[in-house]
């Protein structure tokens, strides 16, 4: 890892240990026991939309918690799919069960090699080998600030990124994947004022 790489990783640990500091109260989260199926604000999703385009499939949902017309369901089996053909290249979301993660992450490689644009919402967890082999296939956005989703009355307790694979003409930032930004999604909300 060179120096600039670990420098983006320590200012975004500094500013996720910020963030922390000023949460009154955090949810707990218990591993393998969690809910895995809070629905995405819509206020984040107007944000991607605004970003990146429009969103045409729901790459892992059910009915009452899906963000598009079209949804990939768990009885259909989202990593069995074939989401570069199912997408036609358009604009794909997923925001998996974050417990395990490892399957889908390993998805998202193999799609965005066979050239699949979509974007994922998963936990911050820049510590694990899953966001190293996935990184460099995407350009990675650290949320700010932090969602509440959906059915929740707190905001999620733990820091989230949004990686968007082969996404540049759609919105990413321009520039080689391997990239963390950090992302007020606010300013991109359609009727919501940003926050600083």
């Amino acid at each position: 890892m060179s120096a600039g790489e670990r420098g983006v990783i320590n200012r975004f640990i500094r500013g996720v240990a910020h963030d922390v500091g000023s949460i009154k109260s955090i949810p707990a989260t218990k591993r393998h026991r969690s809910r895995q199926d809070h629905p995405t604000p819509w206020s984040f999703m107007s944000a991607i939309e605004n970003r990146f385009g429009n969103v045409v499939l729901d790459l892992a949902a059910t009915k009452t918690n899906s963000k598009a017309g079209r949804f990939i369901s768990p009885r259909e089996n989202s990593l069995k799919q074939d989401w570069k053909v199912m997408l036609n290249g358009e604009l794909g979301y997923l925001n998996p069960p974050f417990d395990p993660i490892r399957p889908w992450a390993d998805k998202c490689v193999e799609e965005a090699i066979k050239g699949a644009r979509f974007v994922m919402l998963t936990q911050a967890s820049v510590d694990s080998n899953w966001f190293w082999e996935m990184f460099p296939y995407c350009t990675s956005y650290a949320l700010r600030p932090r969602l509440t989703f959906i059915g929740s009355k707190d905001a999620f307790p733990k820091p989230l990124i949004l990686s968007a694979f082969n996404c540049v003409r759609l919105g990413a930032e321009p520039g080689p994947c391997g990239r963390l930004h950090r992302w007020n999604w606010l300013i991109d909300a359609e009727g919501v004022e940003a926050v600083q």
